[in-house]
């Protein structure tokens, strides 16, 4: 993707590209048919990949100049389990800013809910052994107030 162009053409498709070009042209069920009924897939990441590289869209991916993305490497169960979370959530948002406008996708609605499962068992994992991860966890749900008692994110494990 160089411009505006490609990327627009890739995420609306040649028949809302014509309605840009010829606004005269517009009738709402090429709108409806463009934007709503999408049936067209895009190439994913995995969700490590996609969490490395800032963007789970193959076909959006451009680096910046020779930038090569650095895995995150944990050093700890806690850290690996708190990445996975973090991974898992940020494909969940990227792939709800496209279901946003293409809601009828189905492919990618379930891919969503596949990631929410994982994101679930994840949280619920960590929360078991760590502690409560946001102050309305499962874990909070206790007459002792328990959030300080976990190390702060920017504290880490020796």
């Amino acid at each position: 993707m160089n411009n505006f162009n490609d990327y627009y053409n890739y995420m609306i498709g040649k028949q809302a590209n014509n309605m840009y070009n010829n606004p005269n042209n517009f009738d709402n069920n090429t709108f409806q048919n463009t934007f709503l009924n999408m049936e067209n897939t895009p190439k994913l990441y995995n969700p490590n990949e996609g969490f490395t590289k800032g963007n789970m869209y193959e076909n959006l991916y451009e680096p910046y100049r020779n930038y090569k993305p650095k895995p995150i490497v944990a050093t700890s169960e806690r850290e690996s389990l708190m990445n996975q979370i973090q991974m898992y959530k940020f494909a969940m948002n990227d792939l709800a800013l496209y279901l946003d406008l293409n809601p009828r996708n189905s492919s990618l609605i379930k891919q969503y809910n596949d990631y929410l499962a994982k994101s679930k068992e994840l949280v619920n994992n960590y929360e078991r052994l760590y502690g409560p991860i946001t102050n309305d966890s499962m874990p909070m749900n206790t007459n002792d107030w328990n959030w300080n008692q976990n190390p702060w994110p920017w504290e880490r494990d020796n």
